[in-house]
């Protein structure tokens, strides 16, 4: 006999079971702030002991001159867009080529760069939204 301990009922879970997946959400407003010279703004902090599941970059309004946007963390720097289209609105990104455990926690930042170089750029136009799907694996308070 199997030791159950799914304490669920009919497929349900425990209470403490799901109540840690959740979306960070930032806007990066280009008019309301000064982007510094290497083009580099951090945008969500990754809490340690997190599944970072994926990344999405949207760009609500575009540049109106050549950009191309990176996304991605302190191990690879594009790793959830690369070379994002920042003159573009249809540019709507979900990536989870960098999926994956931040056990000591992480920075997900955005890179700005001139159109097919990576010269940094310092727009004050581009508006984008990053959001990250984040599985929290905390469980010192259960």
């Amino acid at each position: 006999m199997a030791l159950d301990l799914t304490e669920g009922s009919g497929g349900k879970p425990s209470e403490n079971f799901g109540r840690k997946a959740y979306v960070i959400s930032r806007v990066v407003d280009c008019s309301e702030v000064t982007v510094p010279v290497d083009g580099t703004v951090n945008v969500i902090d990754v809490p340690e002991n997190c599944y970072l599941s994926m990344v999405r970059t949207n760009v609500l309004t575009a540049e109106g001159s050549a950009l191309d946007i990176d996304v991605g963390d302190g191990s690879d720097a594009d790793g959830f867009g690369d070379a994002l289209d920042g003159n573009d609105t249809d540019v709507d990104s979900m990536d989870t080529d960098s999926a994956g455990m931040y056990a000591s926690g992480g920075t997900i930042s955005v890179v700005f760069k001139d159109n097919g170089t990576d010269d940094a750029n310092q727009p004050d136009t581009c508006k984008i939204l990053v959001q990250a799907l984040v599985y929290d694996f905390n469980f010192n308070d259960l």
